[in-house]
């Protein structure tokens, strides 16, 4: 079916799809604003269900007309069902005194995944460069930055929310473990998160360099 899709003749989408991911982070931002009270969270909750419906469906649409569509699209909706069927145990077996913790958890994860798909893109994209060339040769700097900068920011949301779900929990009780989590050490790792993204971004030559240096922030 995704073949024969993808013979059809389509006008050119490229506006229409950046409008409609505009629509869905929007629509994400007004829901996370709406959860935040008691009153409005389950509009809220409904609004950003809604938000990941489009972006999903809007993504699965655009791969089905792509040439590997029929390659990707397995793994995509392996991922949604397998994704879905655990959310659907995790939201029936725990408790709502449990909330915090599943919530926390369930932020790492959205975390994971920025940090992975990005992880992902820069694989995908430094995948044809020659030795000597530097990943903006291919995908121009705002995307360089943008793929250092989501790996770095998914790889600290998904290590602050497993540190609240920790807390919460009750499995963690201390604010650090000897120089883990001072403020020197925090420094220090922020320093060296933000050289490997200038250096993977815009410094390292080479599938292999790029890679392993936004391997780094991970």
């Amino acid at each position: 079916m995704s073949s024969f899709l993808a013979t059809l003749a389509l006008p050119d989408l490229g506006l229409i799809e950046q409008l409609l991911y505009i629509v869905s982070a929007i629509c994400f931002v007004l829901g996370l604003k709406k959860i935040t009270k008691v009153k409005s969270a389950r509009a809220g909750n409904r609004l950003a269900s809604f938000a990941m419906l489009l972006a999903i469906a809007l993504t699965v649409f655009l791969v089905i007309f792509d040439g590997d569509g029929a390659v990707a699209l397995p793994w995509m909706l392996g991922g949604l069902i397998g994704g879905g069927l655990i959310g659907l145990l995790l939201a029936k077996r725990v408790a709502m005194t449990e909330m915090p913790e599943l919530v926390a958890f369930f932020n790492g994860m959205g975390g994971a995944s920025s940090m992975f798909v990005a992880l992902a893109s820069a694989v995908f994209m430094s995948g044809g460069l020659a030795v000597d060339a530097t990943l903006p040769s291919a995908t121009g700097s705002d995307v360089a930055l943008s793929i250092g900068l989501s790996i770095l920011i998914g790889a600290v949301t998904l290590t602050g929310s497993l540190i609240a779900y920790g807390k919460l929990a009750g499995k963690i009780w201390k604010n650090r473990f000897g120089p883990i989590g001072s403020q020197g050490l925090n420094a220090l790792l922020a320093v060296a998160a933000l050289a490997a993204i200038v250096y993977g971004g815009f410094v390292a030559t080479g599938s292999e360099q790029i890679i392993l240096a936004f391997a780094v922030l991970t």
